[in-house]
């Protein structure tokens, strides 16, 4: 088990906390609201009995929002086909974020599509595909619990795992999906091109940093600046 070290630039974060301890507000209700604390948020290995049932719920709301995710080419708009989507690929692994045993999001790890082939033949990335890349997929969070860093930790597991599997990771994300493209760019991740697909046209984008950049490990936890987040995947 390691502990995950996400960088937040809140040093108004600590105070805002500390006036809401002060003022004997609900903790865990103010935490969710501005940011997570260490012992709130965890990723944790999915685990179908459990996490399933959620998991569903939650793509279903994601896709009452934006009908791009999952693609409506892709599913029906019932609870079995959006369940046959879910446990489809995540050979690699698959993994869900949870918040006091709510379930919050999820992301999966996958033997690369033919369709990535293209960009991983040539250039600095290049190698013996399929074995050398893996594919970030799945990675969806409840739009209840958004914009608090979610994402972030899940990708971020994902790509740890990928490194330590020997595996660049990679992903496809279409044209439409604007939010999930500038959590890519921000994770450090970068775009190497884009194709045209049944989805319309996708962006390919591939980890540059290595598994240092993807997590930073810490054995002490000593950080007055950093907020921490506890990972099992």
């Amino acid at each position: 088990m390691g502990v995950l070290i996400l960088q937040n630039d809140s040093l108004s974060l600590v105070a805002r906390l500390s006036n809401f301890l002060g003022e004997g507000k609900n903790l865990n209700y103010e935490l969710l609201r501005i940011g997570y604390h260490l012992d709130l948020v965890k990723i944790e290995p999915f685990d179908t009995s459990r996490h399933l049932e959620p998991l569903v719920k939650i793509l279903e709301l994601v896709h009452a929002v934006d009908d791009n995710y999952p693609p409506s080419q892709d599913v029906e708009n019932t609870s079995e086909s959006f369940t046959k989507w879910l446990l489809r690929g995540g050979d690699l692994g698959r993994w869900v974020s949870t918040l006091e045993n709510t379930v919050l999001g999820h992301v999966s790890l996958s033997t690369p599509g033919e369709y990535l082939e293209p960009f991983f033949n040539k250039g600095i990335y290049s190698g013996p595909f399929p074995d050398h890349i893996a594919e970030i997929s799945k990675l969806f969070v409840d739009p209840n619990y958004r914009s608090h860093g979610v994402g972030s930790l899940l990708l971020a597991c994902a790509k740890r795992e990928a490194w330590l599997l020997g595996r660049r990771p990679a992903l496809a994300v279409v044209l439409e999906s604007k939010n999930a493209i500038r959590l890519y760019r921000h994770d450090g991740m970068e775009n190497v091109g884009e194709f045209e697909g049944i989805h319309g046209t996708n962006f390919v984008y591939v980890d540059r940093q290595g598994v240092s950049g993807a997590l930073n490990i810490s054995t002490d936890g000593k950080s007055s600046k950093l907020f921490k987040r506890e990972i099992r995947c």
